[in-house]
C-alpha cells in the first residue's frame, strides 16, 4: 500500500489555500512550448487551461488564483471558502472524498483525460500530485509569485526537449 504524501490529521475540505502541481506522466506529449520566458499553450495545454478554469462551476467552495500550464506540469492555486454549513466538524482523518482538494483535483484531472482520450489516446496525468498548504497571505502572495514567474526561470534553463509538439 503506498503511503500517503498529505498532511495527517489536516482537513483538505476546510477553508484554506493550496498551491498544487500535477505532472504528466509521460514526457511525449506537451502541453505546449516555452519561448523566451513565456509559455504557448498547444491544443493540448488549451484544453488543460479551459477545465482548470472550469473547476468552480462544479465546486462552489473553490476560488481559483494564479495558474500556470508549463510544458510537462502544471502549477495552479486553490482556494477553498466553505461555507459555515458546509464546514467539517471531523478530525481530518479519512472520510467521504468529495468537497475536498483531493476530489477537486481527481475531477479535473478526469476532465481533462476524457476530452483529450479520443485524439490522445497515450495520455495521462501521474497518478498522485503534490501540494503545498499556504498558511498565511504571505505565503499566498509568495506562491502567487512562484507561479506567475514560473515561466521565466525555467526558460533559464530551458533545453532543446521543451520544443516537443508545437
Amino acid at each position: 500500500m503506498k503511503r500517503s504524501i498529505r498532511k495527517p490529521e489536516w482537513d483538505y475540505g476546510q477553508t484554506a489555500s493550496y498551491l498544487v502541481t500535477i505532472r504528466l506522466s509521460s514526457r511525449d506529449l506537451r502541453f505546449g512550448v516555452l519561448e523566451g520566458g513565456r509559455m504557448y499553450l498547444n491544443p493540448i495545454g488549451e484544453t488543460v487551461k479551459d477545465r482548470w478554469f472550469a473547476t468552480p462551476t462544479f465546486f462552489p467552495d473553490v476560488e481559483l488564483g494564479a495558474f500556470i500550464v508549463m510544458p510537462d506540469h502544471i502549477h495552479g492555486i486553490v482556494h477553498f471558502r466553505k461555507s459555515k454549513s458546509m464546514v467539517s466538524s471531523g478530525s481530518g482523518r479519512f472520510g467521504p472524498q468529495r468537497n475536498n482538494l483531493g476530489s477537486v483535483i481527481r475531477s479535473f484531472k478526469s476532465a481533462v483525460t476524457s476530452r483529450l482520450k479520443e485524439d490522445h489516446p497515450t495520455f495521462k496525468w501521474q497518478a498522485r500530485y503534490h501540494d503545498q498548504i499556504l498558511f498565511t497571505q504571505a505565503a499566498i502572495d509568495a506562491a502567487s509569485e512562484y507561479v506567475r514567474n514560473n515561466p521565466r526561470r525555467a526558460s533559464l534553463r530551458a533545453t532543446p526537449t521543451n520544443r516537443v509538439n508545437r
